[in-house]
């Protein structure tokens, strides 16, 4: 036997994986077990199904480990579970970046809890405007994109030394990375202010960003992305002028070649990603990350990247169906 808030604390205890921890994540699996858990390990043909309000959605979906794994383009990863013997059934979703999910017991094999499950659990994201995934920067990141941005003002070679890993001379002469910049800045310059530390354009992990430089006939999208090494620094620096005239949602928000699929007109979650200044700690220690990062470094370094932080959004809320079909359903954090 089972109810509602035994389905619920399980839930809650998944989905407190991805965010950060807290006194109630102690439990039999570890948690990096439970994010292998709702990750897609085999993934179904994409497809664009249609809504019953008309609408169209396109999504990509797979299997996890026991659980059902949805990238949905707006809201980013929500996983789902169903089961049921004749005479009831069940169905439970959630997000694990917001916190939000709910959880539906019926008393009858008929209908669809999982329809009714899905809709909940879309109006309480779309109501608290949930992002599709949270990325808190690098401690790391903040300072070298200040140096960055001063050596696309005013190149010093010293500068450049200090802040660049050795793959950057390598992949393109400094020399002429240091033309085509000038070049930039005299299409569209000269240059303006700085843009707040907050102002970013886009962040695809916690060890890359991407933000603007103003100019008087345009802008500079300015790249960075980070070696996952004590002490970082720069591995990749790209550098993009957009004249003006350009209405923004025409503009590119990632311009890293290492995502060349994404061009600069693309359906994704990047558009919806919520980025977080890193909090005050100790120097020189690696922030933690919300993603890991795709590099050939050694599983050494990897494993010395501490836990992901990030602020968990709640929500509260309660959705009920016809009481002969659905015995109860609740929202969960």
């Amino acid at each position: 036997m089972s109810s509602v808030r035994d389905l619920a604390t399980w839930v809650t205890w998944l989905g407190s994986a991805f965010r950060a921890p807290n006194s109630r994540d102690a439990g039999p699996l570890s948690r990096s077990s439970r994010r292998e858990l709702q990750r897609i390990h085999m993934v179904e043909t994409p497809s664009i199904t249609t809504h019953v309000d008309g609408g169209l959605h396109f999504g990509v979906s797979g299997y996890g480990l026991g659980l059902r794994i949805s990238m949905d383009l707006r809201r980013g990863t929500v996983v789902s579970h169903a089961g049921g013997l004749p005479g009831f059934i069940l169905f439970m979703a959630w997000h694990p970046d917001s916190g939000s999910g709910i959880v539906v017991l019926t008393n009858s094999h008929r209908g669809e809890p999982s329809a009714l499950a899905t809709e909940a659990l879309g109006r309480v994201l779309a109501r608290n405007s949930a992002a599709a995934e949270t990325i808190v920067l690098w401690r790391e990141i903040v300072e070298l994109r200040k140096s960055a941005e001063q050596l696309i003002r005013n190149w010093d070679d010293a500068l450049a030394d200090r802040i660049f890993a050795e793959n950057i001379d390598f992949d393109r002469p400094l020399k002429e990375r240091r033309a085509e910049i000038d070049q930039l800045v005299g299409e569209i310059g000269p240059l303006g202010d700085p843009t707040p530390v907050t102002g970013i354009v886009s962040a695809a992990t916690s060890a890359d960003v991407t933000w603007s430089i103003p100019g008087a006939r345009g802008e500079l999208l300015c790249m960075i992305h980070l070696t996952p090494v004590n002490l970082a620094r720069i591995q990749e620096f790209v550098v993009q002028a957009i004249p003006a005239g350009r209405p923004r949602s025409a503009r590119p928000i990632d311009i890293s070649p290492r995502r060349p699929g994404l061009g600069e007109a693309f359906l994704g979650q990047m558009s919806n990603v919520r980025v977080l200044l890193p909090p005050a700690q100790e120097p020189g220690r690696l922030s933690s990350g919300r993603r890991r990062l795709a590099c050939s470094q050694p599983r050494r370094l990897l494993e010395k990247w501490r836990s992901r932080s990030s602020s968990s959004v709640s929500s509260s809320s309660r959705c009920t169906g016809r009481p002969a079909r659905v015995a109860a359903a609740a929202a969960i954090t």
